[in-house]
């Protein structure tokens, strides 16, 4: 991104700073909307599914999220309800969806099922919410009811409602003889026999007080939160009531603007100085360098518009601006030396500082600022050293190379070159790369 098409960039900050208490900070959250393609933004559920999507509940319907698009899905689509509290997915790889109206439906292969089309589910349309579902080790599903005093079981060849006399039936395990379910505060046991493929249960043989160690839901400021998830890049996902989707990404970005302890928000430079301090250039020549405890700022060239453009440090500061090269003290931020010009580029190599400017290139040794030499008279715009004697400059019409003190146009070894060759760097001895306009 170049800098003068931008109006306004948040600077993110990454690592040591993470843990500083002197500065505000606030943990950023991408907010995911109807606006980003969600169905809708009062989302229940959340869901990771074995191939990595990521899907939705809604009020609206479902979102499948592949990391860039979201695809959704509702009634018309052949979804049971559209208002879905939350999803499952079983071993045979569908994925279930679980709505208000107690109608089901699954996802598999590519395609929406539901009671229109499977006669096993049609037979498990009930007027209840269906609660959290139970897979045995031969794929069946055992789902509890919250209101309508039964268990649904779905096979392969066959479905069943079971008839229990509780509500909020949640199913734990099932074995060949018995089946455990929680109910409310207590969990219950009952005998279980089977009568041709369908499963009959008996009666209540065990009850044991249930004790839930599930964990709160998270609280963001502002937000209400229905669900949450880490998923497998260790993001966290919050489902909102209102308000979408948050994703907080696994590196723990903080950012800093003006309200959390920034002077300005045009930032044009970083750099993370050894001793822990963070060193910021604005747009108007103000340089800041904070760290936990402190901040200190200076003015570069008293100007409304004087970008700082590109920091070095040496044993001092070399600040690249559009009103000139300064030389500054790394701990008090005086300046000790000034290079007037504007500076579009600069480029480092052993203990010389190269340059570029509107009326041309230099180079300066680091230990003595006052040995300015200009290698090329022409407006540069980027510096690539190879080595001393060998050195590639990018302007406004092509490519110039610096062979000793004789300067070769490169503008006619290939059309790209012939423009404004804005940025270069080395990828190995003899290779280099080479942005254009």
């Amino acid at each position: 991104m170049q800098p003068t098409r931008f109006k306004k960039f948040l600077l993110f900050l990454f690592g040591v700073f993470l843990t500083a208490q002197s500065v505000a900070q606030k943990p950023f959250y991408r907010n995911y909307t109807v606006e980003d393609g969600l169905v809708s933004s009062t989302v229940y559920s959340i869901h990771q599914v074995r191939q990595g999507f990521l899907w939705f509940g809604t009020e609206s319907g479902v979102s499948r999220f592949d990391g860039i698009f979201f695809r959704n899905y509702g009634r018309l689509e052949g979804l049971g309800d559209n208002e879905i509290f939350f999803m499952s997915e079983d071993t045979k790889d569908r994925i279930w969806f679980f709505p208000f109206n107690g109608r089901l439906s699954y996802y598999s292969h590519g395609h929406m099922v539901n009671g229109s089309t499977d006669t096993l589910l049609r037979s498990l349309e009930i007027n209840s919410l269906f609660m959290e579902p139970y897979e045995d080790k031969e794929g069946n599903l055992w789902i509890g009811t919250h209101r309508d005093n039964a268990i649904a079981f779905y096979g392969n060849e066959i479905s069943a409602l079971l008839p229990i006399p509780y509500r909020y039936i949640e199913v734990k395990e099932v074995t060949d003889r018995s089946l455990h379910f929680r109910s409310g505060n207590n969990l219950y046991t009952h005998s279980l026999s089977w009568e041709n493929g369908v499963p009959v249960l008996g009666e209540e043989v065990a009850k044991d007080t249930f004790i839930e160690n599930k964990e709160p839901l998270p609280e963001i400021e502002g937000y209400e939160i229905s669900d949450y998830l880490i998923d497998r890049e260790s993001n966290k996902w919050y489902t909102t009531l209102g308000a979408g989707v948050l994703m907080r990404s696994r590196t723990y970005v903080n950012f800093l603007d003006k309200e959390t302890g920034l002077d300005f928000d045009n930032v044009y430079s970083i750099v993370n100085v050894f001793d822990s301090s963070l060193l910021t250039g604005f747009q108007n020549g103000t340089l800041q360098r904070w760290n936990r405890t402190q901040s200190i700022k200076t003015v570069l060239g008293r100007s409304v518009y004087n970008r700082i453009l590109d920091i070095y440090i040496h044993d001092d500061l070399w600040v690249a601006s559009d009103r000139g090269l300064f030389v500054l003290d790394k701990n008090t931020l005086e300046v000790k030396y000034e290079h007037s010009g504007s500076i579009k580029c600069l480029a480092r190599y052993e203990d010389d500082l190269y340059y570029g400017t509107s009326s041309g290139a230099y180079r300066v040794a680091f230990s003595n600022p006052d040995s300015v030499e200009r290698i090329y008279n022409k407006r540069s715009i980027s510096i690539l050293v190879n080595e001393p004697g060998n050195v590639l400059i990018g302007t406004n019409k092509g490519l110039v190379q610096l062979l000793g003190d004789s300067v070769h146009d490169r503008s006619g070894d290939h059309r790209l070159l012939s423009g404004r060759v804005r940025a270069m760097t080395k990828l190995k001895p003899g290779v280099t790369a080479m942005g254009t306009q």
